[in-house]
């Protein structure tokens, strides 16, 4: 058996989402600066909310929610490559707090990645002598 088939998804896509909430509260202190306290804190506590829901449902399997990883994935990974181009040309000294957040955002990018090539592709299932093929 292929190991991908046995390896819940859904599950092990569910643990590493949780890795947004940093995202999160880097958000937040962008929003803080330019509008203020309370702005910051009404976008922080929904955008928590939100992926706390799509979280739990992901775990749960909800194909809503697969859709939904598949659409954030797919337009986060290219701000992430924006993020990695713009630190290599931009960044004149390196800092332990500019290492970090590169490694941060190279291993989110890994993720992004996977999660995408994980969710599209095809499982075929063996039903009386013909291979049907889900998507």
């Amino acid at each position: 058996m292929n190991y991908l088939e046995n390896l819940n998804i859904y599950k092990i896509t569910a643990f590493l989402t949780t890795l947004y909430f940093i995202e999160i509260i880097l958000l937040l202190f962008k929003l803080l600066i330019f509008y203020g306290k309370t702005f910051s804190s009404i976008i922080g506590l929904t955008l928590s909310v939100l992926l706390t829901v799509h979280i739990i449902n992901l775990n749960n399997k909800k194909h809503l929610n697969k859709k939904i990883q598949l659409l954030l994935s797919t337009f986060y990974s290219p701000i992430i490559i924006i993020f990695i181009f713009n630190w290599f040309y931009y960044i004149n000294q390196i800092t332990l707090l500019n290492t970090i957040s590169l490694f941060y955002k190279s291993f989110l990018l890994f993720i992004n990645i996977t999660t995408i090539i994980l969710f599209t592709r095809k499982k075929k299932v063996l039903l009386s002598n013909n291979i049907i093929i889900l998507s």
